[in-house]
Order: C-alpha cells, then structure tokens, then sequence
C-alpha cells in the first residue's frame, strides 16, 4: 500500500485555504494548465514512505510513534505563497509556514525519517525540509510564469494559529480522479514544553 506520513490542518483552516484556492485559481490567465489539490486532501508532508506491504504497517505506525513520542506538541502560522523548484519556475505552487515553526518541524520530520528508515521501510530524505502545504502542480510550462505571478497574492491567512499535536501515517489511494487519503494511525506528540 502506498503510505505517507502528514500533519493535518483543522476544518476551519482548511476552509480558509478552500478561499485561498479560488482566489488563486481565479487568478490564473486562460490557458494556464494546473493540477489543484482538492481541499480534502491539503495537508504538510512530513515523509512520503511510498510503498509499504501490508504486514509492514504495524512497524510503519510503531516507527513514527517512537518518532511522534521524542517531539513535542507546537504550533504554527501560514505565511505567504512560495514555488518549487523556485519562483521564476514554478512547478508547484504552496503556502509556507512562519520561520518559529522551522525548527520544530525540521526536527519532526527527520526523527520520522530516521526512524522510518531504522525500520527499513523507506531510504533517508537526502533533499532538505521545507514544511509547506502544496496547493497546486503546474500542467505545462505555459502555466508556470502565471503560477509565478500569483506568489505575490495574499494568503488571507494571517493570525490563524494551527497546533501540531499529531501526526498522520496515511495510505493513499490512486483512482482516476486523483488521490484519496485514508488514515491509518494518528500517533501523538509529546505535551509542549
């Protein structure tokens, strides 16, 4: 089964970001081709572990609770709108997350991938941490100096505070109208400090 392992927004926030995304949406000229992840689907992925065999995914949710148990609980803020690989070519469009929020998650995510890989369930992340949520992959190199035009576009998001108390082991299912997500775990972090 393919796997994952996320940080889920609360309902409210994601119903903010559904504003964000019609805005943004709207803001594309004709022409311009994009993938939008549907608004179910918004999430910040912390380790995409991809296939796992279904025997293995007790020790998938017993490495990212080991994982969950040394990081404690935080909070974040969603900045501004940002590209990969970068700006001047865009080929996924996300909304960050603010800079105090950096750390905490860099360190979330690579206790995950170490341990993850302890359980040789997946290789180590060789590419930095970059915590952000994607909102959108560019169809065609037509629609990309229109996604680069948009990151000037306000998120509308400011002073909404999400914690981070858990995190998500989720398995994702292809079909013909994209991905869905079904939970399998939902590991706590441990208490603020």
């Amino acid at each position: 089964m393919r796997t994952f392992v996320a940080v889920e927004v609360p309902d409210p926030i994601r119903d903010r970001l559904g504003v964000l995304l019609d805005r943004v949406k709207t803001a594309l000229p004709r022409g311009a081709k994009a993938k939008w992840v549907r608004l179910a689907n918004l999430h910040i992925t912390l380790k995409f572990v991809g296939e796992v065999d279904e025997d293995r995914v007790p020790d998938l949710i017993a490495a990212v609770q080991r994982a969950a148990a040394e990081r404690a609980a935080f909070s974040f803020d969603f900045t501004g709108l940002g590209a990969f690989p970068r700006p001047r070519k865009p080929r996924v469009l996300w909304v960050g997350t603010d800079e105090a929020a950096a750390v905490p998650f860099r360190k979330l995510a690579g206790a995950v991938d170490r341990e993850v890989a302890k359980a040789r369930l997946a290789s180590r992340e060789k590419r930095p941490f970059t915590a952000h949520l994607t909102l959108a992959r560019s169809r065609s190199p037509k629609g990309e100096p229109a996604l680069g035009e948009i990151l000037e576009t306000p998120t509308g998001l400011d002073g909404l505070t999400v914690p981070v108390e858990e995190v998500v082991v989720m398995q994702s299912i292809l079909g013909p109208t994209g991905p869905s997500y079904v939970p399998l775990a939902r590991p706590r972090l441990a208490s603020e400090e």
